[in-house]
């Protein structure tokens, strides 16, 4: 009987592993281009017990995940080829040393600025914030949150190869769109005009990457004191 269960089981997660290769790319694309009409079609979701909810799409906490897991592998894999191209093997292995690290980093640091932005959006409505209050704009933030990992992994990228010009316009690219689509849900949700949201939203995402900062002197501190970096 219990060999049956693991087997059903078993059966369950390939198939929830499978329709993520279907899912992942259409949730990120809806996400890019419409994300608002993303965000309500979740609040929607998110009020609904059943098990259609998400359907068509990732869940937006394992959206998330996946694509920090998705830009951090892609990085890394270009960085060791640039790296192997131009013979700079030793170079390669000191930082494939610190990937862990920076791995846990942005696990952390990109879940920090949804968590951020969703306790600022809680506070401003007046409400206690809460577990179940934290809930619903925390999972908004997550998809919110996925296109920025994307432009920060390719900024990134871009920098280790030496064209910090080109770095910085993905990156300046990837948080003018991430503030602008927070602008329009802060003053949608809030209802305050845009220029109040946009301001909401860059006071919290100031905050955010101040939290992520510090947090990332820590991780990197106890690295190198623990031989890891």
């Amino acid at each position: 009987m219990e060999i049956i269960k693991f087997i059903r089981s078993l059966e369950d997660l390939l198939y929830e592993v499978m329709t993520w290769l279907l899912f992942y790319p259409r949730t990120f694309w809806r996400v890019l281009v419409a994300p608002q009409a993303v965000a309500a079609r979740a609040l929607a979701d998110l009020d609904d017990r059943a098990a259609t909810r998400f359907a068509g799409l990732v869940s937006p906490p394992l959206f998330l995940m996946l694509t920090i897991l998705f830009a951090h592998g892609v990085e890394i894999e270009i960085h060791d080829n640039v790296l192997a191209l131009m013979g700079q093997s030793g170079f390669a292995q000191r930082v494939t040393a610190k990937e862990t690290n920076l791995l846990i980093f942005r696990v952390i640091g990109n879940s920090i600025v949804p968590l951020v932005m969703a306790y600022g959006f809680v506070r401003r409505q007046g409400l206690e914030v809460d577990a179940i209050t934290l809930r619903s704009p925390f999972y908004l933030q997550c998809f919110f949150s996925a296109p920025l990992v994307v432009t920060v992994a390719i900024a990134t990228t871009l920098h280790r190869a030496g064209n910090d010009v080109a770095a910085g316009v993905m990156a300046g690219v990837g948080g003018a769109w991430y503030l602008g689509v927070q602008g329009v849900w802060f003053a949608r949700r809030l209802a305050v005009d845009r220029s109040r949201g946009f301001a909401i939203a860059l006071g919290l995402f100031a905050v955010s990457l101040v939290i992520v900062a510090v947090v990332g002197v820590v991780i990197f501190g106890l690295g190198r004191g623990a031989g890891l970096g």
